[in-house]
């Protein structure tokens, strides 16, 4: 089975956001079913965009940013081609 994973979600489990538990128990379900986790190629561009909104929304601050981003880039998470 492959899940696409919208890059909302990856950056919701490793940061405080108001949906952060509903995205870490979808992710955490997929990984259980042995899913092989995708995401769009412009991944990081999407998740700095959406980090940026975070902080102009006073759900992160900068710092929390800028951690998240650290951990965001996870091995087991695919960019397709």
């Amino acid at each position: 089975m492959r899940a696409v994973i919208d890059p909302n979600l990856i950056v919701a489990v490793v940061s405080p956001l108001p949906y952060s538990e509903q995205a870490t128990q979808k992710i955490t379900a997929w990984e259980r079913a042995g899913a092989e986790l995708l995401a769009p190629v412009l991944l990081e561009y999407a998740i700095a965009a959406i980090l940026r909104k975070a902080v102009v929304a006073r759900w992160l601050t900068i710092d929390l940013s800028a951690e998240a981003l650290g951990e965001i880039l996870a091995p087991n998470v695919r960019c397709m081609t």
